[in-house]
């Protein structure tokens, strides 16, 4: 059985984005990190993956027109190098992050502390290696569906952050 998806036609209400908004400034079941992520996916209306594996060296700050290059290898399609030119609520995001703390150049770096304790060859306990070296695509799906089922807002993901942007947009 292969699977095919389908494009979902859920666009987030204004009243449900603020929501999501304001219970991201207050911490609402996610950590600090992951809140500054999710909001630069909203800023931004980049997928969750392009964000998390965000690297330092992909954004130009501090310049009148601060931008985000993100490389066609880390694009869904990979046809093209994608610039996102960023408004100041992102660049606020963004320096909020490299002040919590970066990792072999990651925005948002795997958190170690919560790696799983395995057993390792020689018998002792020790952290399993993360998957990717960053906040992986799933944290951030999980994350956003405990922050939603918080607040009451059914059927939503990440996503749809994406959506209503380009629906403001139009």
């Amino acid at each position: 059985f292969i699977h095919v998806s389908k494009p979902r036609k859920r666009v987030l209400k204004d009243n449900e984005v603020r929501a999501i908004w304001k219970a991201l400034g207050a911490g609402v079941e996610v950590s600090e990190r992951m809140a500054l992520l999710l909001k630069l996916c909203l800023l931004t209306g980049q997928r969750e993956s392009e964000c998390a594996g965000a690297q330092l060296s992909e954004f130009t700050l501090g310049t009148a027109n601060p931008r985000w290059l993100i490389p066609a290898s880390r694009m869904k399609r990979k046809e093209r190098d994608q610039y996102v030119p960023l408004v100041p609520e992102a660049v606020a995001v963004i320096e909020e992050a490299k002040a919590l703390g970066t990792r072999e150049g990651y925005l948002f770096p795997a958190d170690l502390d919560k790696a799983k304790l395995i057993e390792g060859k020689s018998g002792k306990l020790e952290r399993k290696k993360p998957r990717t070296p960053h906040i992986n695509r799933e944290s951030v799906s999980r994350a956003m569906a405990r922050l939603t089922k918080e607040l009451k807002i059914n059927d939503a993901h990440g996503h749809d952050f994406r959506k209503a942007l380009t629906t403001w947009i139009r």
